[in-house]
């Protein structure tokens, strides 16, 4: 506290602070332009890129309503694909399980060395890991798609399965 009321009496710290407020100020009322510049054409790529994924994304809908086998081939991959992301999450629990039993064995044996073995092995769960972040980031919008071409499928089926001929009665079989 004493050093900071030391700081405050010198004319050096003043002088320092209106210098460096003056400088900011300078820069930023001349950087504001640019910046507002470069922030503008990321944002209208970002718009640009999100329209054409939802314009693809939508033809893809489509083609999927519109052939019934194709969206049935989407369901088995995507189910694949999440057995796949199920896979990874328990080959990462094991190894990291075994870790952390190497991690408790190390301890009770008190040594300061790290085994080649754990080192392979962490960098194994390393890799499986980001594996199964990237799976994630891209089964989600495949389940997404594939939920939207299935109701659009649903929608275009007729409401009844058997329709009678105009002019003929239905009798029921009761």
């Amino acid at each position: 506290m004493e050093s900071i009321y030391r700081l405050l009496r010198d004319p050096t710290w003043w002088f320092t602070a209106v210098v460096i407020g003056i400088i900011a100020s300078l820069s930023a009322s001349y950087l504001r332009d640019g910046i507002s510049m470069v922030a503008a054409k990321v944002s209208e790529g970002w718009a640009n890129r999100r329209a054409l994924r939802l314009s693809k994304d939508d033809r893809h809908v489509r083609m999927l309503a519109a052939h019934p086998h194709l969206l049935t081939l989407e369901g088995i991959h995507i189910c694949a694909h999440f057995l796949m992301i199920m896979f990874l999450f328990m080959v990462m629990a094991v190894l990291f399980s075994i870790l952390q039993v190497e991690a408790i064995a190390e301890g009770l044996r008190k040594t300061e060395s790290v085994t080649p073995l754990t080192i392979a092995a962490w960098m194994i769960l390393a890799i499986f890991y980001f594996c199964m972040v990237r799976a994630l980031y891209s089964f989600f919008p495949r389940l997404n798609i594939l939920t939207r071409a299935r109701t659009l499928y649903v929608r275009s089926l007729p409401t009844t399965v058997f329709e009678a001929p105009k002019g003929t009665e239905v009798v029921s079989s009761e």
